[in-house]
């Protein structure tokens, strides 16, 4: 961070003073973290930052000399580079490699064997395995088995290169079976063997260009946490810590209500209802209307650890409050109950208060047959909604749940009453 930064220290005391001083003087400093949170990345709209397919999946595109970015062997062949500098391979085999063609290497994406990434190059006698692991641990034998494949595989290759590949350094794989076969490398790592690529990325076609361009700002920000931003958002907490922690304490979690709302309905306060009580989520309440709640009652298929096998679900995010009409999931995949489950599935998206006709009840275009389906959704309200009014939470809440009880979950229940079945 540059002394020019204005980042003022503040006094121990957190006054209303001292949260206008940190507002004015990192006004810039925030618009310009506002505008990187904004900026359009497609990784991010994908939810894809903490997915190792999808980070597989994206380097093997760049490592596969063939592929639609049509740069060529480039990055392969930083990623040989990479592999001589932490002496994985010497100079006699480094030197031919990285002056011939690498054009008829293959890349498989967890298509062999599920390994992660694998780069072949027959003609040369090259093979690179790579296990690529952001948030998750290494499973008990999974080195071990892409070691045996590799092996069995590609025994008439002479170079076998064994890698993985995590958000920081990491030794964790030498606590497993064959993982002593592995070496590590970091996506700080991958970052500087695209970057050094960036007058050819810069000349490449505008869709290439981009995408790479924004994947480098995806893995800096919510991967290596190294990008400029990330250090500016560090920066302002380090001198502005009380500030900061007092605005975050002070923020409306709606999952922090859910035991007042659960009391709520224990007492009748939303009408005649029961709260299921069954496998515990901090942000899910499930309940069902005390009437029509024996329709749903199935031990055997044991959804969320409990008796029932539908439930409403309230979904109480952070910033957000939905109702779910959700099914659970059927553990022994049994048949039977498959088809009861998919009954009852169809039966209800066909009811009339279930139509998404630009009213309240949204469909969420799931299928029975998968794991938690539901048939729709009714959106209650989100932060900034929940801002732009007076009321307390439990009251604005309350005035929300009686306008979707009203509208969706009687005329719902009536259906429910009527139908049959079988």
């Amino acid at each position: 961070m540059s002394d020019n930064c204005p980042i003022k220290p503040t006094s121990m005391t957190t006054t209303n003073h001292d949260l206008e001083t940190f507002i004015t003087e990192n006004q810039t400093h925030l618009e310009t973290i506002h505008q990187s949170l904004n900026a359009f990345n497609i990784f991010n709209v994908l939810g894809v930052q903490h997915r190792e397919i999808r980070h597989s999946n994206f380097l093997g595109w760049l490592f596969d000399p063939n592929d639609s970015h049509q740069l060529g062997d480039r990055f392969l062949k930083d990623l040989l580079k990479l592999i001589r500098e932490i002496d994985l391979i010497n100079a006699e085999i480094f030197i031919p490699l990285i002056l011939r063609d690498l054009s008829k290497t293959r890349v498989a994406r967890e298509t062999e064997n599920n390994i992660d990434l694998l780069i072949v190059n027959e003609e040369l006698g090259f093979v690179i395995c790579i296990e690529n692991k952001i948030n998750a641990e290494f499973s008990d034998g999974q080195l071990e088995k892409y070691y045996d494949y590799v092996e069995k595989n590609y025994s008439h290759l002479n170079t076998h290169i064994y890698l993985t590949l995590t958000p920081f350094s990491s030794t964790q794989h030498l606590d497993k079976d064959e993982g002593n076969r592995y070496t590590n490398i970091t996506y700080r790592q991958i970052l500087t063997i695209i970057k050094k690529q960036k007058p050819v990325i810069e000349a490449a076609l505008p869709t290439v260009r981009e995408s790479i361009n924004q994947y480098i700002t995806m893995v800096e920000n919510s991967v290596t946490r190294s990008g400029k931003d990330v250090k500016l958002a560090q920066e302002i907490y380090r001198k502005h810590k009380r500030e900061i922690d007092f605005i975050v304490k002070n923020q409306h979690r709606f999952k922090d209500y859910k035991q007042y709302i659960e009391k709520a309905f224990t007492n009748g306060e939303f009408g005649d209802f029961d709260v299921i009580k069954n496998q515990k989520h901090s942000y899910v309440l499930r309940f069902l209307p005390k009437e029509i709640k024996s329709m749903f009652f199935d031990k055997a298929f044991k959804s969320w650890e409990g008796d029932y096998f539908f439930c409403l679900e309230l979904i109480l995010k952070d910033e957000d409050i939905s109702l779910k009409w959700g099914f659970g999931n059927i553990p022994s995949k049994d048949q039977k109950l498959q088809e009861k489950k998919t009954l009852y599935f169809n039966k209800m998206k066909a009811f009339k208060s279930m139509q998404p006709n630009g009213g309240l009840f949204k469909s969420n275009g799931m299928k029975p047959e998968q794991p938690y389906p539901g048939v729709g959704y009714v959106h209650f309200f989100n932060f900034d909604e929940y801002l732009k009014q007076e009321k307390d939470f439990m009251d604005f809440f309350k005035d929300q749940f009686n306008l979707v009880n009203e509208e969706i979950i009687q005329p719902w229940i009536i259906e429910c009453k009527a139908l049959n079945w079988e």
